[in-house]
């Protein structure tokens, strides 16, 4: 490649797709939640200290972890003062978006501007950025689609993973997680994913499989054949069963009976959304959630595309650094 990069120890380039057959359905969320330390945000009457101290705690959004309630009130008191009121507002601003993770993007091996083709999403590990992918918002929108396989007809990538200011993450690793999955399918719940590394080129050869059934298969119940059609079986507000729709309608639903709001990631929700001092009630309901997931019932779907993705990296030298395309 031949761009100069901005910041030679942190950019990479994550890979160009391809799939053995026809790639219909390509998608790919990019990033995870990261919490900043409280020089990142400017605010009035705020206690450094305190923030320091507090932020971390935000990761009980995702997961569990110990938290001091006196602490979260404090500084969600802090951030209403500053005019921070809402969860996905405060995570955007000590944590990457998309303009800082994706540096550049090539479409087809075309030049492209990344914030055409990417949107800034919300998940259960945070803050991500998403290419072809369709929310409650866009489900009446077609995918973008590519008519032949190899890297040039896919999409390139040159990332900065910010490592730096990474202090806490969803994610137990170093680096930016990459989901594959059906356009309409929420990016969780067994989809598949693979770590990007700092420093290496990545490689992301994606094969689909197309996965039906015959109209004798239909006559069985679903429980004979465990799996559902998708004009059987309908959700609450995603257009389209998915196995990972459908768990995520559920655990937004248990959720609201527990602590009477949902995840600010829950966006296809119309629910309350929990703030700063639900995530003592989150926690327990990270406790108990074992118990409730076993009454929750989503069968896989009968006709689908399933993936499988072939990583292969190479181990970025400083002369491939300096030499990242502009």
């Amino acid at each position: 490649m031949k761009k100069k990069a901005r910041n030679q120890e942190r950019d990479e380039r994550i890979g160009d797709s391809k799939s053995g057959m026809k790639i219909r359905r390509e998608n790919r969320n990019i990033g995870a939640p990261t919490m900043f330390a409280a020089s990142n945000i400017d605010l009035v009457d705020d206690n450094e200290e305190l923030l320091q101290r507090a932020i971390p705690q935000l990761i009980g959004f995702f997961r569990p972890t110990t938290i001091n309630f006196t602490d979260l009130i404090r500084m969600k008191q802090i951030f209403d003062r500053n005019d921070y009121f809402y969860t996905d507002l405060i995570l955007r601003k000590i944590g990457s978006v998309c303009e800082e993770i994706l540096i550049q993007c090539k479409w087809k091996e075309e030049l492209i501007n990344c914030t055409s083709i990417f949107e800034e999403t919300y998940t259960l590990e945070g803050l991500c950025c998403s290419f072809n992918y369709f929310d409650r918002s866009r489900q009446n929108s077609e995918p973008t689609r590519t008519t032949s396989t190899g890297w040039h007809s896919g999409l390139m990538l040159t990332l900065n993973p910010m490592v730096e200011r990474i202090q806490h993450s969803s994610i137990h690793a170093l680096g930016i997680k990459v989901h594959i999955h059906n356009p309409f399918e929420y990016p969780a719940y067994g989809t598949s994913s693979n770590i990007a590394s700092p420093g290496y080129t990545y490689f992301f050869q994606i094969l689909a499989t197309q996965q039906i059934n015959t109209e004798k298969v239909r006559d069985l119940t679903s429980d004979e054949r465990h799996c559902v059609f998708a004009d059987e079986y309908f959700l609450t507000y995603h257009k389209y069963y998915y196995f990972s729709n459908c768990m995520v309608e559920n655990y937004a639903r248990y959720l609201y009976k527990s602590c009477g709001c949902v995840f600010f990631y829950h966006t296809f929700s119309d629910k309350p959304k929990c703030n700063i001092t639900d995530i003592p009630c989150i926690q327990t309901f990270f406790k108990d959630y074992g118990s409730m997931r076993s009454n929750i019932y989503c069968p896989a779907r009968c006709d689908e595309v399933k993936y499988r993705v072939r990583t292969t990296s190479t181990k970025l030298n400083n002369v491939s650094k300096a030499l990242i395309e502009e």
